[in-house]
């Protein structure tokens, strides 16, 4: 994780939890006893976006209308644009 990422330690479910409730029923401890999700399941990952969105950004309502096979994680895309913008300083 790069440093400048604020979930490099992990999510705190339980403030995410309060931001979007529905979360609550994808959290489950994982294989080391940490709060987790499942990332394969795409509507786990709306949730968590929609908790994400709310709770760091303020967007009280977003919704993707259908989910099928893949959601991105938001945590996952802001990764990607943290190293793309480091990668360009550097260059």
């Amino acid at each position: 994780m790069h440093p400048w990422d604020q979930h490099r330690n992990g999510y705190d479910f339980t403030v995410l939890v309060q931001a979007q409730p529905t979360l609550s029923q994808y959290v489950r401890p994982n294989a080391y006893g940490d709060d987790s999700i499942d990332f394969a399941n795409p509507q786990a990952v709306k949730a968590l976006n929609q908790a994400l969105l709310k709770h760091y950004y303020g967007v009280a309502m977003w919704d993707i209308p259908k989910i099928t096979d893949v959601c991105l994680s938001l945590g996952g895309l802001i990764m990607s644009i943290i190293w793309r913008i480091y990668w360009q300083r550097s260059a």
